[in-house]
């Protein structure tokens, strides 16, 4: 006569053959990714469930590497990355929560979904060929290059030696050319100016610290993350396809051509226009630059060729939004437009 439930032969079984890690990955093996829109000083770390972590065997603080396969247009892809690793209730069991400059480093500026995550593994349980993180003694700063709306704005040196060292005063992990903000508010207005810069590192992926030197170098043309902004634009639902539609265009295009792309926008007033632009710039990682037509528009075709060009050389990356111009004058919308696209072809 059995005195033991079976249940617990079984169980006892599998503790000798598997062991309990083995056990906790058979109770938890894929999670959701959830995307994260708002803005954290987090950079370099992923927020789990503490039950999440008691599964997989994980520990508050520890370095980890993250595995996750992801849905493009071209099909699915795959990407690793070091992340360190913090515990909080707030977030789901289900779901690892990341930074979204995080997520722009890791996965790109080509719109991406279904986030899946494969494989949550230690730093110390890699294999020694994959254990390449090491520490940094210095790591070089590029601003990226930023529109300014006024440009007769005295543009005032920030020091941001206080930003970088909070931002540096808890060890985190960045990897060549990626991008970093650091957030400066203004005491008296409250409000939070945002500063991008490209990280040129030695190895591929390290650790800076407080004893990390760090130097700025001179500006950089790139893509901007998410236009700069803090949060998504909320646009109306008839507008959301138009949306999609440009980006897909724009996506095409720069798959078969390096030149700049030429689309025109046309609408009544209040119809929108700026906010679609907007939405595009954020999706497509571009600055927005606005300009007004009728002070670009010339008589003189070599002086408007010269107005158009100087407002494609503000910025490398951008998304042109041309305001105030009347629907009704047709011929000038029209030289306006060959002008712009003579002008981005060279």
């Amino acid at each position: 006569m059995v005195r033991r439930p079976v249940t617990g032969y079984l169980f006892r079984l599998l503790l000798c053959k598997l062991g309990p890690r083995a056990i906790r990955h058979l109770v938890w093996r894929r999670c959701l990714i959830s995307v994260t829109r708002y803005e954290s000083e987090e950079l370099g770390f992923v927020v789990i469930h503490p039950l999440t972590c008691l599964n997989r065997g994980l520990i508050h603080g520890q370095v980890v590497c993250i595995t996750v396969t992801f849905q493009t247009g071209q099909g699915s892809n795959q990407s690793s990355r070091f992340f360190r690793l913090l515990m909080s209730c707030a977030v789901q069991e289900n779901s690892v929560h990341m930074e979204k400059m995080d997520m722009f480093n890791m996965f790109g500026r080509i719109p991406a979904a279904n986030f899946v995550v494969d494989s949550i593994v230690p730093y110390s349980s890699l294999p020694k060929i994959c254990q390449t993180l090491t520490s940094t003694d210095s790591v070089k700063l590029a601003p990226i290059k930023q529109y300014i709306e006024d440009e007769y704005e005295e543009k005032e040196t920030i020091d941001l030696e206080a930003e970088m060292e909070k931002l540096l005063k808890t060890p985190r992990i960045v990897y060549n050319d990626d991008v970093i903000s650091i957030h400066v508010r203004n005491i008296f207005t409250q409000e939070v100016s945002r500063h991008y810069f490209k990280v040129f590192c030695v190895e591929s992926s390290c650790v800076v610290d407080t004893t990390t030197s760090v130097y700025e170098i001179a500006n950089v043309n790139s893509y901007l993350p998410y236009a700069g902004r803090a949060e998504l634009l909320e646009v109306p639902e008839p507008m959301v396809a138009l949306v999609d539609q440009m980006r897909s265009i724009c996506l095409a295009y720069e798959a078969v051509r390096d030149k700049p792309l030429v689309m025109l926008l046309s609408g009544a007033h209040g119809s929108g226009k700026r906010l679609l632009a907007t939405r595009l710039a954020m999706e497509t990682h571009r600055n927005i630059i606005e300009e007004c037509s009728y002070e670009i528009w010339s008589e003189d075709f070599t002086e408007m060729e010269t107005n158009v060009k100087k407002a494609f050389e503000k910025d490398w990356c951008i998304t042109m939004n041309y305001e105030r111009f009347s629907s009704t004058t047709q011929k000038k919308s029209q030289q306006l437009g060959r002008s712009a696209r003579e002008n981005s072809e060279t």
